[in-house]
């Protein structure tokens, strides 16, 4: 029981909450024996195929910032998220021996664990909190609902955010005791973030930025502009060196992000329209909507029939348990002080908390109405980002810390209570609430067995072909036309022959081979780029309904 987390089994209870709530998060990895992912074939293949890359990097195959597809424009790495944090794990699997899905398997599995991790770190040995609230709030935020929804539609990308609780240690160490080494590791984790996943870096900015504000109002409000001023020129000699260190070290960490999607923004400047934008924008039930979700999508289907059919970029909300907690430590925070609970950490979460609360306000629209039109409009890269709501995987680590603070003050409240076992019994099952509430049955998979089968069934290369395109085909009626495309960018990769195809949220511009089932002008599309780049010498057509290679001829497109 949670209560007993203070004796001495409070570390195995603790460890077999983990426990099972990482294996409850990664059940479809470890029920098929790593041979099955949360995932699909479209971004679940396409995340797998930059994190291949990188594999093939280390063997020396492929240069970093130009993977073998969309043969032969270098660069178009910067087409997409770069993954550098997942690659550790996955490359390892695979000079480990492993295939590419359970080396992905594995990586996932890392990535839950090490955020787990984090939020432990954070909120036990920095905050102080109880085990009960530390547990819900690592539960709630590295194995959340909103989370598995993202990675059941194949955005391994977004696993990314599992790294905000190690910033925030590096950051909240640094803020209150200085020291090069740990801004240097904030400054270069902040960077590798951003080349990571484009949309956790930006988020995480924007959201940083709101932090600085708001907290820069509480500070004048609680101390006044004479001594937040003073305050803060004490702080800042304090860290004279190191900080300037700091800003150094981030920004050679940002060299290699601006040198891979600094040319990509230059040829994309115009970026996203706003009517694609806009319907990536959550209104207020969207808010509250968490897909999949065992326990309360039943509900929010019979409140808002049809909800969960308005778009594949929403569902992203968080658990309602967790959100009322939320609420109610903010409110009780704001009313005053709690006994026990240390004033930084009282100001902390009122700060977190009110800055997710601007942001969901940013995000909100009402028949396309949204103030995240200013973003759009006046923010650097504002243009670029199409799937908003993503927003709420950044702002889920907040919502879990300040609900943890807030289970952590429930749990002081109850030892003080008369019945405080009782009460105590009461906090610890509020707890247990939060960490099985995350559980998601949305049942999308990317297996071997059922995504893999065209890669595994093509013969080995000719020793002739040095450039691969897919040749016209017909996918089935389940499959969309990217399907092919991918499955002939990993027939690619594990030949090591660079490919003509591709798929990204970009392409390069004059390419035009997006649907192979236009016979016609898919046959067109290629000769027009072949004849580009002069690419008929060694060119070879792959078949996936066939199984086999065809030479390609500049007469036409065999067979």
């Amino acid at each position: 029981m949670m209560f007993w987390i203070s004796t001495r089994w409070g570390g195995l209870v603790a460890l077999a909450v983990a426990g099972a709530a990482l294996l409850l998060f990664n059940r479809v990895e470890v029920l098929s024996g790593f041979q099955a992912v949360l995932g699909d074939a479209g971004d679940g293949r396409f995340n797998l195929a930059v994190l291949e890359h990188w594999y093939r990097v280390t063997l020396g195959a492929e240069a970093a910032a130009s993977p073998g597809y969309y043969f032969p424009v270098p660069g178009v790495l910067g087409y997409s998220d770069g993954l550098v944090l997942l690659a550790p794990v996955y490359v390892a699997g695979r000079w480990a021996g492993l295939g590419v899905v359970p080396a992905l398997a594995g990586t996932v599995m890392v990535a839950s664990a090490v955020g787990f991790a984090g939020m432990v770190v954070f909120l036990r040995r920095l905050l102080g909190l109880a085990w009960p609230a530390v547990l819900a709030g690592a539960g709630a935020f590295a194995t959340g609902t909103a989370l598995y929804q993202s990675l059941s539609v194949g955005h391994v990308q977004m696993m990314v955010v599992e790294a905000l609780p190690w910033l925030v240690c590096l950051v909240w160490r640094y803020a209150r005791s200085g020291g090069g080494g740990v801004a240097a590791g904030a400054a270069l984790l902040l960077a590798a973030i951003l080349l990571s996943s484009f949309y956790v870096g930006w988020f995480l900015a924007i959201y940083l930025l709101v932090l600085a504000a708001l907290g820069l109002i509480m500070a004048l409000s609680l101390a006044g502009f004479t001594r937040t001023v003073a305050a803060a020129r004490l702080w800042l000699v304090g860290r004279r060196r190191s900080l300037p260190a700091m800003v150094l070290v981030l920004g050679l960490g940002l060299v290699p992000f601006l040198m891979i999607y600094g040319p990509v923004a230059h040829d994309h400047s115009e970026g996203r329209p706003w009517s694609e934008v806009v319907r990536t924008l959550p209104d207020a039930s969207q808010l509250l909507e968490a897909r999949g979700n065992a326990l309360w999508s039943p509900v929010i289907e019979a409140l808002w029939p049809g909800l969960s059919t308005r778009g594949g970029e929403l569902g992203k909300g968080l658990s309602w348990a967790l959100l009322l907690v939320f609420v109610i430590t903010l409110v009780r925070l704001a009313r005053g002080p709690v006994a026990g609970l240390a004033p930084e950490t009282r100001r902390l979460a009122l700060v977190l908390g009110a800055g997710v609360l601007v942001c969901w306000a940013l995000m909100l629209q009402n028949h396309g109405w949204s103030l995240w039109t200013l973003v759009y409009q006046g923010v650097p890269g504002g243009r670029s980002v199409r799937s908003v709501f993503r927003f709420n995987l950044v702002l889920s680590f907040s919502v879990a810390a300040v609900a943890a603070i807030g289970l952590h003050c429930a749990w002081l409240w109850a030892g003080r209570a008369t019945a405080a076992q009782s009460a105590r019994v009461a906090v610890g099952l509020a707890a247990m609430v939060l960490i099985v509430e995350q559980v998601n049955v949305l049942s999308g998979t990317l297996s071997r067995s059922g995504d893999f089968a065209d890669v595994e069934a093509m013969p080995p290369v000719p020793k002739a072909c040095r450039v691969l395109v897919l040749l016209p085909s017909a996918p089935p009626p389940a499959y969309h036309r990217w399907s092919h495309q991918l499955g002939a960018v990993m027939v690619a990769q594990a030949w090591g022959v660079p490919v003509l195809n591709g798929y990204s949220g970009l392409a390069p511009d004059g390419w035009r081979l997006f649907d192979p089932t236009d016979r016609d002008g898919y046959r067109q599309a290629v000769v027009t780029w072949v004849d580009r780049y002069g690419l008929w010498q060694g060119l070879c057509g792959m078949d996936l309904e066939l199984h086999r290679w065809f030479p390609v001829m500049r007469a036409g497109l065999l067979p």
